[in-house]
């Protein structure tokens, strides 16, 4: 066998060359900036005695639990701009590459949509790795090899999209196609449909036209961030780079001790989600529909949201931006106008007084002798906890206690986050929402999404130390966060430069904290059991009091745009933009999401609604929207005992194998029987999902609605 070029070959192609600026790839010369992308199609099957099975979905999932999940490579497709090559096997693949670097004896960069995919399945096993970089085992963002002037990077973890997702919001030409089966066991004698075909080159030509994208807004393939925060960092970093007191500051401020740095990690909590006990596995609602629309039996379920909750918290609060320092517990620091403050607390026999618990079990630092509500705290006989000044505002409002020992406390100065900062966050809402819908402005309307959500939360909650991910001598290596491990990573970082500490580590926890501290205020504390769902910026419930307190809300939201606008001397209209159809959109009020006839909630992302109109909608982790047919448009199918088939869940998974048997047949006695000597392999089947609740969860339940009319 050898690879095949379906348009020019190798050694026609112009490649396009780019003298590099910066250290890291000086040394090269000049680089290649034309575009490559890289793809493998795979088959996966089930080993036994001799015999590799392919996938039967009559067939439950223990029915494969004593065989070998096994896997190998039938295609794989190399793009250089719009020239596409292929060929049937890892020999050929070598072969290419061999020819890539003659043709272009210069540093290319390859990205690969999914680059753990490729990595474990055929590069690891034919080429020498040179260097890697992960920040998660299995899931390389970059790796060279040692024989060739190749830098392999993962669009995946770029644009934080799938292939399909990336032709709808970049505007591709190449569509994602559905022409290929992956569960059909292929070889690579396998002869391919022309349909088939098609599929894989699209594949790689996708990704191109979107590197394509980058490279224009970057000036160079090598200037590209690795990831979609590594974007924003950078139009962080350029608009702070200048500001030497500020940056100052931010080392200061990211200097932290072992100890201070696992407190703040402690402290690090992201979204809240929670099903109110009082109305979890049971249908709520109930309305008579018709065809000529609805009677309502009871009041519609709503859902309101905060329209870019941590954007906004992020312009309109105070964040600690000095040193914490250690000190006594004093009433004047309850003032989140001067003052945050960390501490380090435990209660005895401690009782939330809401149905809406605040606390999370597994961020509890010790406990014993408690009752979880779908993992949130009800009750315990004692526990310890490391909370801010917001959390600690919430729970003074939400939980008693027979006693609170606090055993450390320190306290920091706040202040507004540098205005300068806090304009780019504004533009980038004002240019999302003026983008909206606009035709022809759909992959900048992506771009500013993206930007405004990583910026204002991502960027700011990224953890500055972590373990220690290498691949050395063929195998992966995890060293887990320690001590030492901090004190290594700290040492190499005092000959960073200063511009690598535009912005500290620690607003990023109290934005979430201010989101949550939002949520219970404005919804949750005053409306409590009428609350049946909330989900870090949105609530479901059925009452009118709920809009009251909605309206409430929003009316206080006029003023503090006002004072904003004031304090960054902006017009205040930056803070409601216009859409495309001239409707304004105010950051930070409640909107009204939905109104629903009927719901039913199963615990934390797990619901179904009914649409005005009739039809499901459903949130289940780990299950795809479009599984809502499995309920058979009856509400009373999502219950504990629901199962999702293979083709209802849509749920894939994935196992890695380094230790592959030699000598697999594949298709034994068909045209294109094959004998596989691979090591590696990934295999991808798909599975059932149950829903699995707890009994203990489903008897807390029953208790507490027994004890409540509906």
């Amino acid at each position: 066998m050898s690879y095949i070029a379906l348009n020019k070959d190798l050694f026609s192609i112009e490649y396009r060359h780019q003298k590099p600026k910066g250290k890291k790839y000086k040394k090269y010369g000049d680089i290649c900036n034309t575009t490559m992308s890289f793809d493998i199609e795979t088959s996966n099957g089930y080993y036994k005695n001799g015999v590799v099975y392919p996938f039967d979905k009559s067939k439950p999932p223990d029915f494969w639990e004593d065989f070998e999940k096994v896997g190998i490579m039938y295609i794989w497709q190399f793009a250089v701009d719009n020239n596409v090559f292929y060929g049937r096997t890892a020999e050929d693949l070598i072969e290419f590459m061999d020819d890539l670097d003659r043709a272009c004896p210069i540093l290319k960069f390859v990205y690969v949509h999914n680059l753990g995919f490729e990595f474990n399945a055929v590069l690891r096993e034919n080429f020498e790795i040179e260097s890697l970089f992960a920040r998660k085992e299995r899931h390389p963002l970059t790796l060279t090899l040692a024989d060739y002037l190749v830098e392999f990077r993962c669009s995946y973890q770029l644009t934080n999209l799938s292939l399909e997702a990336c032709c709808r919001e970049y505007r591709i030409e190449s569509k994602k196609l559905d022409t290929l089966d992956y569960l059909d066991i292929k070889t690579p004698y396998t002869t391919l449909t022309p349909d088939e075909l098609q599929y894989c080159i699209n594949d790689v030509l996708i990704v191109n036209e979107v590197i394509a994208k980058f490279r224009s807004e970057y000036g160079g393939i090598y200037n590209i961030p690795l990831t979609q925060t590594g974007e924003v960092r950078r139009d962080v970093r350029r608009l702070m780079s200048n500001k030497v007191t500020w940056l100052k500051r931010c080392k200061a401020l990211n200097n932290y001790t072992y100890q201070e740095y696992v407190d703040m990690v402690n402290l690090m909590t992201g979204g809240a989600t929670h099903a109110n006990r009082l109305y979890v596995n049971k249908v709520i609602g109930g309305n008579e529909l018709k065809n000529d629309g609805i009677i309502y039996g009871s009041p519609p379920i709503r859902c309101f949201d905060f329209s870019s909750s941590y954007p906004f918290v992020a312009l309109a609060f105070k964040y600690p931006l000095s040193l914490f320092i250690e000190t006594e517990y004093d009433p004047k620091y309850d003032d989140p106008d001067k003052y945050a403050f960390i501490v380090k607390v435990k209660f005895t026999d401690i009782q939330c007084n809401y149905c809406n618990e605040y606390l999370s079990v597994h961020k509890a630092l010790s406990k014993r002798e408690y009752v979880s509500d779908n993992g949130k705290l009800l009750k315990a006989k004692e526990c310890t906890y490391i909370l801010n000044n917001v959390d600690m505002a919430i729970i003074n409002a939400t939980y008693t206690w027979e006693n609170m020992e606090i055993l450390s406390f320190k306290y920091a100065l706040v202040e507004y986050l540098p205005d300068d900062f806090r304009r780019l966050i504004l533009s980038w809402y004002v240019n999302k929402t003026k983008l909206k819908g606009v035709t022809g402005s759909e992959d900048l309307y992506m771009k500013q999404k993206q930007k405004l959500n990583a910026g204002s939360y991502g960027m700011l909650l990224t953890k500055i130390y972590n373990d220690k991910i290498s691949y050395e001598n063929n195998d992966w290596r995890s060293m887990s966060f320690c001590e030492d491990l901090f004190n290594s990573i700290k040492e190499e970082n005092e000959n960073k430069s200063l511009q690598n500490y535009f912005m500290p580590m620690q607003p990023g926890v109290w934005i979430t904290s201010w989101a949550r501290f939002q949520l219970f205020k404005n919804l949750i504390i005053p409306c409590d059991d009428l609350v049946h769902y909330y989900d870090t910026d949105s609530v479901y419930g059925q009452d009118a009091y709920i809009k009251q307190c909605v309206d409430r809300y929003n009316a206080m939201i006029p003023e503090i745009h006002k004072e904003l606008a004031e304090q960054l001397g902006v017009d205040i209209d930056m803070f409601s933009p216009e859409d495309i159809k001239g409707i304004k959109h105010p950051i930070g009020i409640l909107d009204l999401d939905g109104d629903y006839c009927e719901g039913v909630y199963m615990g934390a992302k797990r619901y179904a609604m009914r649409k005005l109109d009739g039809h499901l909608k459903q949130t289940v982790a780990g299950v795809r929207k479009g599984s809502v047919t499995a309920l058979n448009d009856d509400l009373k199918n999502f219950n504990k005992s629901l199962i999702y088939d293979y083709d209802e869940s849509q749920k894939l998974i994935m196992t890695y194998s380094e230790c592959q048997c030699d000598g697999l047949v594949w298709k034994a006695g068909e045209p294109d029987e094959y004998t596989s000597h691979n090591r590696y392999s990934n295999n991808l089947m798909p599975t059932t999902y149950k829903m699995k609740i707890s009994d203990d969860y489903l008897k807390l339940v029953a208790y507490y609605q027994d004890r409540k009319e509906f």
